[in-house]
């Protein structure tokens, strides 16, 4: 016995939570239109008729009803749904179900009604009539005939505020009064508009024709469901739906409009409140580029924050590429209303888009003259003007300086100090083994000065222009962000009477922006 308490207890508490959580998501759908709305219970009567006692049997119209009933459960807000299909719509049980509605719906209440299955009306005769399962064939006895007066009399009698019609059948067009005039159609952005007209009565009719005759193979529960599961608006009302579901029909003229003579008041609108299966991603990037979603959809994004929206519930691969080839990479699970903060910040380039540094090194001549080993200093800025994602070109400018002491013929020493104003073009790629890493190598040329330094003539000094050339390969290691340290090989060519060639290794020490 306890655990069949235990067990009640449970069934009670899922349904609890269930019921919970549907009103927090209707309630926060409700809240965009109006904070203070008293929104009641969203009733849906399904009626589809395929399989008659007397009448020609139609393939389609119980087919149709319970797809569109899936497609209404499953997208829209749906509390409670009345089904009746084939020989269960017997007259008397529609008659009961509309019955049992009038003595349970409120004011604060909503009643959408989808009929599909025969119709008909005699010449002559304003009123038209749904033929229940057990209609009868005599057009003068009528027999569990349901005419639009009869319907529409019990309509008028529902206390709900919104009730909607979606009639698929023929002769349809005696339930409404309507213009073929252009229906003005509401933008769904205007939340004053739809929180005005939800506050109205509205009996409201979408047919899928006129009076007339509709097929089997219907155009209009197609093009309807289509629209109800297309729609990604908060809120849909007959007009929306109406305009979505006459672009697509061309065999018969369907029509919108309110209910005759049931109460419907101008400018009132019955609302479908769409669940939020749809996400949002918020994402915020340093950097502009391409997004790529799911392979497919593209959007050029500036840097900063922006939102992504209308994305389908379950899980989407995002990514960012840079116009320099740089690639962030996401995968989000996407869940129903639920807002994701996501940030795509792509691998710092590499490759710097300038960069200052200072060397020392020492080195080894590559001239017989040279007595010994040369020192050289630089100081130097190289400003990228080419970039790709994993090379690019450089300007690069600065000064160098040598100091070396030279062999005389004569049998004394000349010391020669070298410094000159560069201009080169320096060369950046990443290495594909080690990707936070760089090499670079220079090509450069100048005009300098040599000093010499004569040890037997008192000290004498000579000034004199020097060209130069020359060549150096890096390998630079990032430290931080913005600072760096690299080994270098540096070669130095000088046109000084003769032409010294000078090898160094060193370090240099930079910083730059990435």
């Amino acid at each position: 016995m306890k655990s069949l308490y235990i067990s009640i207890y449970l069934v009670f508490l899922i349904s609890l939570l269930s019921a919970s959580e549907t009103e927090r998501g209707l309630a926060s759908v409700v809240k965009q239109l109006d904070s203070n709305l008293s929104l009641g219970t969203q009733y849906l009567l399904i009626i589809g008729i395929g399989q008659y006692l007397h009448w020609p049997v139609l393939q389609h119209p119980a087919r149709d009803a319970r797809e569109i009933r899936e497609i209404l459960e499953t997208r829209y807000f749906i509390d409670k749904t009345i089904e009746l299909y084939d020989q269960e719509a017997t007259k008397r049980n529609i008659i009961k179900e509309l019955n049992a509605l009038k003595s349970t719906l409120t004011p604060e209440d909503s009643l959408m009604i989808f009929y599909a299955g025969h119709g008909y009306s005699q010449e002559g005769n304003s009123s038209a009539y749904w033929m229940a399962a057990d209609a009868g064939l005599d057009k003068v006895e009528k027999k569990n005939w349901i005419s639009s007066y009869e319907l529409m009399d019990s309509l008028t009698a529902m206390e709900a505020s919104h009730i909607c019609l979606l009639v698929d059948a023929c002769f349809s067009g005696a339930f409404l009064n309507t213009s073929r005039e252009e229906i003005p159609i509401p933008d769904p952005s205007n939340i004053p508009y739809f929180r005005k007209a939800y506050q109205l009565t509205s009996r409201q009719v979408i047919t899928s024709g006129a009076m007339e005759s509709v097929p089997d193979v219907s155009e209009f529960a197609q093009q309807l469901k289509m629209a109800l599961k297309k729609n990604n608006t908060a809120f849909l009302d007959p007009l929306t739906l109406y305009d979505q579901v006459r672009l697509g029909i061309y065999k018969t003229l369907p029509l919108c409009g309110p209910l005759k003579e049931a109460g419907h008041q101008e400018g009132a609108a019955f609302l479908l409140f769409l669940k939020d299966r749809l996400g949002v991603i918020k994402i915020t990037t340093s950097e502009k580029g391409l997004l790529t979603i799911d392979s497919q959809q593209n959007k050029f994004s500036e840097a900063g924050e922006w939102l992504l929206q209308n994305l389908e519930e379950g899980e989407h691969q995002l990514n960012l590429i840079t116009p320099d080839g740089r690639e962030a990479m996401a995968t989000i699970t996407v869940k129903p209303g639920e807002i994701i903060n996501l940030s795509l910040t792509p691998p710092r380039p590499a490759i710097p888009a300038w960069n200052l540094g200072f060397s020392l090194a020492g080195g080894f001549p590559l001239h017989a003259n040279i007595a010994g080993p040369s020192l050289a200093a630089d100081i130097n800025g190289a400003f990228t003007v080419y970039r790709q994602k994993d090379y690019s070109l450089a300007v690069q400018t600065g000064f160098s300086a040598s100091y070396d002491s030279l062999n005389s013929s004569y049998g004394f020493t000349n010391h020669l100090l070298f410094i000159g104003p560069e201009l080169g073009v320096t060369g950046y790629w990443v290495p594909m083994f080690a990707k936070e890493n760089l090499a670079s190598g220079t090509l450069g040329t100048g005009l300098g000065f040599t000093g010499n330094l004569y040890d037997n003539f008192e000290d004498q000094w000579y000034l004199t222009p020097t060209p130069y050339v020359l060549a150096d390969i890096q390998w630079q290691l990032k430290i931080t962000e913005f600072f760096l340290i690299s080994i270098k090989s540096t070669y130095l060519g000088i046109f000084y009477r003769d032409f010294y060639n000078k090898l160094f290794f060193g370090l240099s020490f930079g910083f730059g922006k990435y």
